[in-house]
């Protein structure tokens, strides 16, 4: 499907535990899963897009026989040996793009909402999020520091709550409302088969995952990205959900 939206009120099941974390995977410091009902009384304040909502998928995957060999448009007169080395040849591929999953910024600092959870805070501007390279580094923001800077309050330096600010008292603050990056990858194959007997074939494939070597950044926020406003590593990637380029070679016979 090119297209979808999934919201919901919370993407884990209330009785995961107390602290909003999920069961199924172990928290880094400092991060916490918001999928909890931040205001009982408001439940609708949680409204947004679910943890796992991908909202563009585009697929395509086609097989192609090269004109080379017997019959075809370049050779064609090609004898037998020659036809078995150049002919009937298939290159095959698989492309797949998407974009990114949505998480949320958190005040790891304390509990501003009035409640046992770390709040989500609240977007008061613009912020742009993806994958920006920080040093060599990947991160959530282009400026992680910018992101915070109106809500560190220090004695000499007042908090301008924008781009972000605290949840006040009965807010649910602003779930769910950043992308992380989306993802384009090629897999591809080429083969041919020879016909050793009448019940007996050869076939040979070279086959490439990944082959651009695409990277796609890990927006979970309990193994992956740190999205805790006062961590000094606030808005890094630290794990993938893809992997390197991979190639593998085959031969087969069938009988």
């Amino acid at each position: 499907m090119p297209y979808s939206k999934s919201l919901d009120l919370g993407s884990d099941t209330e009785r995961t535990n107390s602290q909003g974390t999920t069961s199924t995977t172990t928290p880094v410091a400092g991060s916490t899963v918001l999928s909890y009902i931040a205001n009982p009384w408001k439940p609708g304040l949680n409204r947004a897009p679910s943890d796992f909502d991908l909202r563009h998928v585009i697929a395509a995957d086609g097989v192609y026989e090269l004109t080379f060999g017997k019959g075809k448009s370049f050779a064609g007169g090609s004898g037998t040996w020659l036809d078995a080395i150049i002919g009937g040849w298939q290159l095959s591929g698989l492309t797949r793009w998407t974009s990114g999953f949505p998480f949320s910024a958190i005040d790891s600092r304390g509990f501003t909402q009035n409640f046992l959870f770390e709040s989500n805070m609240v977007q008061t501007g613009p912020i742009s999020s993806g994958v920006f390279k920080i040093g060599g580094v990947p991160y959530a923001f282009p400026n992680p520091s910018a992101v915070v800077a109106g809500v560190q309050i220090t004695p000499d330096v007042p908090a301008t709550l924008t781009p972000m600010r605290f949840a006040y008292a009965g807010e649910a603050g602003s779930r769910n409302n950043f992308r992380g990056p989306g993802y384009f990858g090629i897999d591809m194959g080429l083969a041919k088969s020879w016909k050793v007997r009448d019940r007996m074939d050869l076939k040979f494939a070279w086959e490439v995952f990944n082959l651009t070597n695409a990277v796609r950044f890990d927006t979970n926020t309990n193994t992956s990205l740190d999205n805790g406003s006062d961590d000094g590593s606030f808005g890094l990637y630290r794990l993938t959900l893809s992997v390197e380029r991979v190639q593998q070679f085959s031969l087969r016979l069938g009988f």
